[in-house]
């Protein structure tokens, strides 16, 4: 019962017991987290600067950013990038599409979720497969 599909960037294999992915969805979580933590470090410098120099306007503004900062952080640790799932970890799969940008949603038994960008020309072959394969 192997089943591969080609993505444009990657691709998602579904194997007996296992789901392999590959794609770049690693990188980009690193990427996302160092971005977030520069942001946090200029946040915590800008609002010591200003209370030094007296400027109460700008503070609310980067205490904004950094609360905003913080809750993408918080979901970003709710996000798995495993590259091999065991279908035994599976809680629920669904494809959801919007417009032409599919996402493939598995849902993992510990609260994580790993998600896969599909851009492939036959998602209704992907569809009909996971109905098929994975009820739920």
């Amino acid at each position: 019962m192997r089943q591969t599909f080609i993505l444009k960037k990657g691709k998602i294999s579904f194997e007996n017991d296992e789901i392999f992915i590959s794609d770049n969805m690693k990188t980009l979580k690193y990427i996302l987290l160092t971005c977030i933590v520069i942001s946090l470090f200029c946040g915590i410098i800008n609002i010591s600067k200003l209370k030094q120099v007296g400027g109460e306007n700008n503070t609310s503004f980067w205490l904004f950013i950094m609360a905003l900062n913080l809750l993408i952080l918080i979901f970003l640790f709710f996000l798995s990038t495993k590259s091999s799932v065991l279908l035994v970890d599976i809680k629920s799969i669904k494809l959801k599409q919007i417009f032409n940008n599919s996402t493939l949603y598995i849902k993992l038994k510990n609260c994580q979720i790993r998600k896969v960008a599909i851009q492939v020309e036959d998602v209704d072959a992907l569809k009909e497969y996971i109905e098929k394969h994975f009820e739920g």
